[in-house]
């Protein structure tokens, strides 16, 4: 098999799995979903709870953060393994950029799917920030590849 097509499909199963990953995440019921992201803000409190003034106030602030730092992560892995996926699989220049459209549609399926689980909701914030983490890899691939170009010429 050419190198090509081995890549091809190790991108796709990769974009496919982490579609899979976000689906099982978002099945988690509200209850679930917060132990999840609980963990991580016990362990910032465990951090900084000398200088902490308001818990209550600190753990809901950082689960916030927590929450969407997540949504961006995991839609940026996501663009990245769909760009990989798609540039290796057909032959135009920019073809990497239809990860963006795909992550999009992906996300409002997310979150429209929340809808449906006890003590979850949708919300087209996140699908923004599901975007955009899409948008930022695309944008740190295009300038690492702007620079390989601008050294060696490409």
């Amino acid at each position: 098999m050419k190198k090509r097509i081995i890549l091809s499909i190790v991108f796709w199963t990769l974009s496919i799995s982490t579609m899979i990953l976000i689906f099982v995440f978002s099945n988690d019921n509200g209850i679930e979903s917060s132990k999840k992201s609980n963990f991580i803000v016990d362990i910032f409190y465990k951090l900084f709870n000398k200088v902490i003034n308001d818990e209550q106030y600190f753990k809901e602030v950082t689960s916030l953060v927590v929450r969407k730092i997540a949504h961006f992560s995991i839609y940026a892995i996501l663009g990245l393994f769909l760009s990989f996926a798609l540039e290796y699989t057909f032959k135009y220049k920019y073809v990497y950029l239809l990860s963006l459209p795909i992550t999009f549609v992906y996300a409002i399926f997310d979150e429209f799917h929340q809808t449906f689980i006890d003590g979850r909701s949708g919300q087209f914030t996140d699908v923004i920030i599901d975007t955009s983490g899409c948008l930022c890899i695309l944008l740190i691939i295009f300038l690492v590849r702007l620079k390989r170009r601008k050294k060696y010429g490409d």
